[in-house]
């Protein structure tokens, strides 16, 4: 999370960005939460988890349902972790 400045020259930009920056400062909060709880910390940090994550594709063929690639061990450890199964990804 960048909290350099806003940079934006109407208030409907500096709103927007601040929502961004909200939603994003929850979902990391989320994710350092269930870190500690399940003790992920001492594998890798936010930046790390998130980069893992950043990984996956989803490939959209024509006329075809979307496919995910394949899962790594790192990644399949933290779907786990916060109680997400993997058949549950292929259906999004």
């Amino acid at each position: 999370m960048n909290g350099d400045r806003l940079r934006a020259h109407s208030q409907y930009n500096v709103d927007g960005r601040l929502f961004i920056k909200f939603v994003a400062l929850i979902i990391y909060a989320e994710a350092s939460r269930v870190m500690k709880e399940k003790k992920l910390f001492n594998k890798y940090t936010v930046k790390e988890l998130f980069a893992e994550l950043k990984k996956l594709k989803i490939t959209h063929i024509e006329k075809n349902d979307p496919i995910l690639s394949e899962l790594s061990k790192r990644q399949k450890i933290i779907f786990d972790a916060f109680g997400i199964q993997e058949d549950t990804l292929h259906s999004y």
